[in-house]
């Protein structure tokens, strides 16, 4: 690589979504030991993904309620356990999902209730699925 090289950086929201919580954190408006909770209720009852071995040395997550409350360091370290689907049964729904998402498309292409059709489809990433 040289000085010039150009490339992409995908998923800037997080670094981006750090740096101003570190800015709260800093003028004192946010500790980063607050349960995410305390601004999201919704985090009160969320799961996270525990790893499952099984004995052919394979694998998936098992949702279960965490040990402790998901603070506001455990998302800017990603350790709060929120997964991102990457399990074998999630793998096993993105083929329905593409097939959801080509037949809410599909009749209404280029047109605004694409848009809509699509945005209601559900990512496989849901919290608590």
């Amino acid at each position: 690589m040289t000085e010039d090289t150009i490339f992409r950086i995908y998923s800037m929201s997080k670094p981006i979504t750090t740096v101003a919580a570190m800015m709260l954190v800093e003028e004192g408006r946010r500790a980063l030991e607050e349960p995410v909770s305390k601004y999201i209720p919704s985090f009160s009852s969320v799961k996270v993904g525990m790893e499952n071995k099984t004995d052919d040395g394979g694998g998936d997550l098992d949702l279960v309620p965490p040990r402790k409350p998901i603070t506001i360091q455990d998302l800017m370290r990603h350790t709060s356990g929120i997964t991102y689907g990457f399990s074998a049964k999630a793998r096993s729904r993105r083929p329905m999902s593409t097939r959801m998402y080509s037949k809410a498309v599909s009749t209404t292409r280029n047109s605004p209730s694409a848009l809509r059709n699509a945005a209601r489809l559900s990512t496989g990433n849901d919290l608590g699925l």
